[in-house]
């Protein structure tokens, strides 16, 4: 199941028309038909699972973004390319959405919070979890 975070949908209008519908054709509609995560053909990682440079602010980032469960899911916007992440399978891309998964009736509920259509550097995660 997809829902829709509330800062998601006050921006969405400020998104191309392009990186919409690379976040519908391959993320929104492949988990609405039932298409396990393991299989959909971007990269879905868990946003704590990045490199500890033993900064305050990166410990405190990892620490929101797994007490929040987030994620982040590579929608191939503009194009998919090979993924070079050994633990995390899938295709990279420039754009992706910020999620979180939560849990409803026993079953994993992807709540989109943000989309961006250039990998964000330095990396962010949303700081708005109201859906």
């Amino acid at each position: 199941m997809v829902k829709f975070g509330k800062s998601f949908t006050e921006n969405f209008k400020n998104h191309s028309d392009a990186a919409l519908k690379s976040l519908f054709d391959n993320f929104i509609k492949p988990l609405k038909e039932g298409v396990p995560v393991r299989n959909l053909p971007g990269k879905y990682k868990p946003s704590w699972e990045v490199p500890d440079f033993g900064t305050t602010m990166q410990h405190a980032f990892r620490v929101v973004s797994e007490e929040k469960n987030l994620h982040h899911y590579h929608i191939g916007y503009r194009r998919y390319y090979r993924g070079k992440d050994p633990v995390y399978p899938g295709m990279e891309s420039e754009g992706i959405t910020h999620t979180m998964i939560i849990q409803e009736s026993d079953k994993d509920v992807h709540v989109i919070l943000r989309l961006d259509e250039k990998h964000p550097s330095p990396f962010t995660i949303p700081t708005n979890f109201q859906f």
